[in-house]
């Protein structure tokens, strides 16, 4: 959803007469607040007296003129005059007046400011609800670029960091301390247990405690031929230990725990180390755009969160086919899309404001459309296959419509009338 704001003027005409409405507008993003501009709109028949008075020409001498010599239109016409050459509609002159509005809109883009481009970028808190950003013109461009260009060096030099001596002889030591805890816990047990004549034993089918002769484990049938007191000392001793030996399985999902905690807390280190400079050289190419800065801070975190994953080592099975499938440069890829820029609207060729003629003014051609894509037998979307429509192109410059056509498209009324309304798209 986008605020609108910015100079946009919407023209939109009919067979019986045309009018002109001028509006503000501003792009709006759920976290992206702006003043919503004013929406000037000058009245088309106190238009027309006004220029009958000054101009002492009637509407049939203006329509006429247009009719016969449909000539460019002086950007600098006035906007009373402008409304008498569109009294030309009612004579069924359409095209000569849709070229003449043009000419004149162009005049008057050609001197306007260029409007800054337009993306969606993920919102990696709540990815139902992408973020917007308005950057200066052509900057956008450059975002999307460099973001491809990094997605495509990120991932060997992670790959590199995960794989390098230095990683592997650290997450050696954290696993080899974790496996002496458990042999520490189990030999203390072991020992405790000797003293009382019996044995800690590790079978296939867990650890158990038995009774032990002259430095051997006593099989059933020497066990039976101990005396019955001892049999008994011993079968007491034994369901004694099972207790302690309890307490001490208990502790190892814990201290599992920790150790998988530490080898993350490793892998986040090594991680962010690799990638933190690639990431710090795009903070300075677009240091100043705070939106910018903030997009880059979250999908580095994101994108060290999930480093495991993301390595070719980590990744799931399907996650390798689907990237596989995908095939082209790494930013392409399902598990890498999701840092990638969708620049929307793009004014780095632009000159002056732009003038937007819609022809086919459906409801997803002026307000955008969401796509979807087939991944593994289902259909999903993200910000990537947001679209624009003729609301976006034309932002910060002008809007054609014919409100005819507009009426003949099933929504296309509402949500060009709710958009002007609200100020959002």
């Amino acid at each position: 959803m986008q605020k609108m704001s910015s100079k946009y003027t919407l023209l939109v005409w009919v067979l019986a007469a045309l009018f002109v409405t001028a509006c503000s507008t501003q792009p709006r993003q759920a976290d992206h607040d702006a003043p919503a501009s004013q929406v000037a709109d000058g009245h088309a028949q106190a238009a027309h007296d006004k220029a009958s008075q000054k101009q002492g020409v009637n509407d049939a001498e203006v329509a006429g003129k247009a009719i016969v010599e449909p000539e460019p239109i002086d950007s600098n016409l006035s906007p009373e005059l402008l409304f008498r050459l569109m009294v030309a509609e009612i004579s069924g002159q359409r095209g000569h007046i849709n070229v003449a509005v043009k000419q004149y809109l162009e005049g008057k883009a050609a001197t306007a400011e260029v409007p800054p481009d337009l993306c969606y970028v993920n919102n990696f808190t709540e990815p139902h609800r992408p973020r917007f950003l308005e950057l200066p013109t052509g900057r956008g461009s450059q975002l999307q670029k460099a973001m491809r260009r990094l997605l495509e060096e990120v991932r060997p030099v992670l790959e590199t960091a995960l794989e390098s001596e230095d990683y592997q002889t650290r997450k050696q030591v954290l696993e080899k301390k974790f496996e002496e805890r458990q042999g520490e816990a189990l030999s203390d047990l072991g020992n405790k247990a000797s003293k009382k004549g019996l044995a800690l034993v590790r079978t296939p089918v867990g650890i158990v405690f038995a009774p032990v002769g002259e430095e051997e484990v006593l099989s059933p049938e020497d066990f039976q031929k101990l005396p019955e007191k001892e049999q008994k000392r011993l079968e007491k001793e034994i369901d004694a230990f099972k207790e302690d030996l309890q307490k001490v399985l208990r502790q190892f999902p814990r201290w599992q725990r920790q150790a998988t905690e530490a080898l993350r807390e490793l892998d986040l280190e090594v991680s962010r180390f690799a990638v933190k400079p690639l990431f710090d050289e795009l903070r300075e190419q677009f240091e100043g755009l705070a939106g910018v800065q903030a997009f880059l801070d979250a999908a580095e975190d994101d994108f060290v969160e999930n480093a495991s994953r993301l390595g070719s080592r980590g990744e799931k099975p399907t996650s390798i086919a689907m990237d596989a499938i995908s095939g082209g440069d790494d930013s392409e890829k399902p598990s890498l899309r999701r840092y990638r820029v969708n620049l929307l609207v793009d004014h780095g060729k632009s000159k002056g404001a732009p003038v937007i003629y819609e022809d086919n003014p459906t409801y997803p051609n002026l307000v955008g459309r969401i796509e979807h894509i087939s991944q593994m037998g289902a259909v999903v979307t993200d910000f990537n296959l947001i679209k624009p429509g003729a609301l976006h192109r034309a932002r910060g410059g002008y809007l054609l419509v014919d409100a005819l056509k507009i009426l003949q498209q099933p929504y296309a009324y509402e949500g060009l009338n709710r958009a002007l309304q609200s100020k959002r798209i």
